[in-house]
């Protein structure tokens, strides 16, 4: 280690013990790159509080981590003692920005923060106009997988990581650069990778040369550059340059999502690869002080001839920082690409795929629908098709109402002829002004256009007076060569549109920077775009007071439902937001992450938990609790739901469950359920449920709505008396008047040698489990399969004793206890597997609760 690299390293380590104690507020916390900053700060040791104007699952992450933030903007809520980190996008008049700056406040920029970040890691920065986000990711990935553990911050999620971005332990930090404000030239950079350069941004450069210029200076010191096909940036003396060669030829995986099959999808002759200089798939080589530089890559997962010079760029960074090249071109075999390129949202109702994509320059648009053609199955070429109701029809740049019902002709038509259907929402007034006619040239590749209105961003409408998603509509008709084209300015109606458009085979491609990601979920759920949050929603809920062991944190967003219509419209904006939705009941045999739980929680109450007896049928809300039920059909003098009085649950957790005891089953008397989606209610007959003990077919988000029973005439008295009987026993045998879920293991199965007919709570007792402790949770004196919460109890204590009663009952009997309980939220069951030595599972997850 020479001298400089000694005081470097040196620097960087007091450098990191500034960050401890620190406090920063960032405002505008919810989006890409700001929360990704927030991540790492905190990570370092920073505490981390933060705003945005609306929710996003950004600023879910952020708020997992232990940050507080707020969702709108507001003087009070910026802590006195902290910095305030801003973006480009936030307006001066901010009102947190403006009191920071009257209490004489820290207030710097996003980059200003992200420079500080690149002082410590040695850095490799990823800048151009297209791909930056993708090969940041590909790099990250090659690095992990080399076991480099890197730092990142990425402007989508990784697939592979779950985030947008983690501080490693390792000595690289991996960022993308952001050239919109310049603010990219303010980084530290040991490696800089340019994959492109194109005109954009055109509120900060005045034209290319401009730009241009800027690349260049953000090149200059990076000790190696990495340059995509056709940058010309002149390196500096010393600087080691890789310039990576076009791809005129690559290969591809795509996967079946049904049925995860993989088909490669090939282009000449299959190879990526080069051999000093001759002229191939794709390569790179290096001109500068280094040899020639080489390397054949997998199939890659991710389609598309850009995501092939993404790649070359990554091996080329990765083998700068260190990595073997062909080590590193094998790592992207298993890359998983980032959220929002061309990310598979799901198949609609109708049978269409539905892809999202963060594409916003016309470049990007038609790489992506390149990209989305490999993807697609052959077909015949498609045929002329009928206008969709709720947009208009563009034809030579003239606006013509349309108006075919949602199932009028032409979907049956082309049932047979896949299409490639492009959503595009506009992203910003000046982008869209100046290049309206490329955005066309690039969406008529598709067989259909829909082009919604402008999301502007920071821009204001009022300060482009005349510019809207029209022009871009226009512009694709006008060279769609009569395929059509579409405008339909707000959200809602391109869903409508679509819905009504689309058939089995299509293939549907989402496209831009701004909210046009809700279509793409609410496409593919089946559900109307709800663009906000329903009034019954609120936000930051305590769930342990709703649960019987009280223990658990906050559901991001909760909501009561009364009525099939509240409930359907939560479903649908859930949808559209992309949350996944879980329903509780009375809160028993539930157990809430303490980190609490990151979507939606619904409590049916009102009609969808009332009760109703006609004659010997009873029809109940999924949110009727059990042993009601059981008291009121005992006093109508109808048989059959005796066993549910001592179940202490509700309707829905029930039908989840298959709920039994004392020999009765809830399936042996059930008529149907409906079940509420975001598309809408399906009633299900019993054989539809997939009944198995203690289990059904419903998935998760799936909502038992009401449920109707056929029970049998008896005497009353009769079955007054069972039902006494049945809580009789359950007094003498069951601890009560304590905090618990219920029954924590099931019982296994009798005909196991092994079990020797025992029940879980008497395995549990033969190992010594009664009254063990764990934390502030305890096996119950009076019954060992249930835990009690003595005060103090967290999810944690909880799953630790469920964790060594199972351990226990597996060393001495070889019989592995499954958790009856259901878990809700991101509880670590991890060491529930452990005890066993991973021989069983860790129980359900995100299911309805009791």
């Amino acid at each position: 280690m020479t001298s400089t690299q000694r005081a470097q390293r040196e620097a960087r380590k007091a450098a990191l013990g500034e960050w401890r104690g620190r406090r920063l507020h960032f405002v505008g916390v919810g989006g890409a790159g700001m929360s990704g900053l927030a991540l790492v700060a905190a990570g370092l040791g920073a505490t981390v509080s933060g705003s945005d104007r609306e929710e996003s699952p950004y600023l879910a992450l952020v708020r997992r981590h232990g940050a507080r933030v707020h969702v709108g903007h507001s003087a009070d809520q910026v802590p006195p003692d902290a910095e305030v980190v801003v973006s480009t996008a936030i307006a001066a008049d901010n009102p947190e920005v403006q009191v920071a700056r009257e209490r004489g406040q820290r207030v710097l920029h996003r980059a200003d923060l992200l420079a500080e970040l690149t002082r410590l890691r040695r850095t490799i920065a990823v800048s151009g106009t297209h791909g930056k986000t993708t090969t940041t990711a590909m790099i990250v990935h090659v690095l992990d997988r080399a076991g480099c553990d890197p730092s990142f911050v990425v402007g989508a999620k990784l697939r592979g990581f779950d985030t947008n971005a983690r501080l490693g332990s390792g000595a690289w930090l991996v960022v993308e650069a952001d050239e919109s404000d310049r603010s990219f030239l303010k980084l530290d950079r040991e490696i800089a990778v340019i994959t492109n350069i194109e005109l954009d941004h055109h509120s900060t450069y005045r034209d290319l040369a401009e730009l241009e210029a800027a690349f260049a200076e953000f090149a200059r010191p990076a000790q190696v550059l990495v340059l995509g096909p056709g940058v010309t940036v002149a390196a500096r003396p010393g600087q080691r340059v890789v310039r990576v060669a076009d791809v005129g030829e690559w290969r591809s995986t795509a996967s079946d999502e049904r049925t995860g099959a993989s088909t490669e999808r090939a282009a000449g002759n299959n190879e990526n690869a080069i051999d000093n200089g001759e002229r191939a798939a794709g390569h790179a080589d290096r001109t500068g002080p280094c040899d020639a530089f080489s390397v054949p890559l997998p199939p890659l997962p991710v389609p598309g001839r850009h995501n092939v010079l993404n790649a070359l760029a990554a091996v080329a960074a990765a083998e700068a920082a260190g990595v073997e090249r062909e080590q590193a071109a094998r790592a992207l075999a298993d890359f998983a690409g980032t959220g929002r390129r061309l990310e598979f949202i799901g198949h609609s109702p109708e049978g269409a795929r539905v892809y999202d994509d963060y594409a916003h320059h016309p470049t990007e648009v038609a790489a992506t629908l390149a990209a989305a053609r490999e993807l697609m199955a052959a077909g015949a070429a498609p045929g002329p098709d009928a206008c969709a109701p709720g947009g208009a029809c563009v034809r030579g740049g003239a606006s013509v109402p349309g108006g075919v019902s949602a199932r009028g002709g032409s979907r049956a038509e082309h049932r047979a002829r896949p299409r490639l259907v492009a959503c595009f929402q506009p992203h910003l007034f000046s982008r869209t002004k100046a290049l309206a006619r490329e955005f066309g040239r690039a969406l008529a590749a598709a067989d259909i256009v829909l082009v919604s209105d402008v999301f502007p961003a920071r821009e204001r409408p009022e300060d482009w007076p005349g510019v809207s998603g029209l022009d871009v509509a226009r512009a694709a008709a006008d060279r769609a060569a009569g395929k059509r084209v579409v405008w339909a300015p707000r959200l809602r109606e391109a869903t409508e549109c679509l819905r009504a458009l689309v058939a089995t085979g299509d293939t549907v491609v989402v496209m831009g920077a701004g909210n046009v990601d809700r279509v793409a979920r609410a496409l593919a759920r089946g559900a109307p775009l709800v663009e906000r949050p329903p009034a019954a929603v609120e936000r930051d809920k305590p769930l342990a007071r709703l649960t019987t062991v009280r223990t658990g944190g906050n559901a991001r967003f909760f909501a009561r439902a009364a009525t099939l219509a509240t409930l359907h419209e939560l479903l649908a904006w859930a949808a559209c937001e992309g949350l996944a939705v879980e329903a509780i009941g009375s809160g028993s045999n539930l157990l809430v992450a303490d980190e609490g739980v990151d979507g939606l929680v619904i409590k049916l109450e009102g009609e969808l938990a009332a009760v109703a007896i006609d004659g010997e049928e009873v029809l109940c809300g999924g949110g009727a609790r059990l042993p009601q039920i059981a008291a009121r059909t005992a006093r109508a003098g109808l048989s059959g739901l005796e066993f549910a009085v001592n179940i202490p649950g509700t309707v829905g957790g029930a039908v989840r469950m298959n709920a039994n005891a004392y020999g009765g089953e809830l399936a042996s008397v059930l008529v149907w359920v409906e079940v509420a989606t975001p598309a809408g209610v399906r009633r299900l007959a019993p054989d539809q449920l997939g009944f198995a003990y203690r289990r059904s077919a419903l998935r998760p988000g799936e909502v038992v709505a009401r449920a109707l029973f056929r029970l049998r005439r008896d005497d009353p008295a009769a079955v007054r008396a069972r039902l006494e009987a049945m809580r009789t026993a359950r007094r003498e045998a069951q601890p009560s008047g304590i905090k618990t879920f219920g029954s924590t293991f099931t019982n296994p199965d009798p005909a196991d040698p092994r079990v020797a007919g025992r029940t879980a709570g008497m395995l549990l007792d033969a190992a010594g489990c009664r009254g063990l402790r764990v934390g502030g949770a305890r096996f119950s004196e009076k019954h060992a399969n249930f835990v009690e919460n003595l005060g103090d109890a967290t999810t944690a204590d909880i799953v630790r004793l469920m964790a060594e009663g199972r351990r226990r009952v597996f060393e001495r009997f070889g019989v592995v206890l499954e958790p009856e309980v259901r878990f809700l939220g991101p509880v670590d069951t991890s060491p529930l597997a452990a005890a066993v030595g991973a021989v069983g599972g860790s129980g359900p997850a995100g299911e309805q609760g009791e």
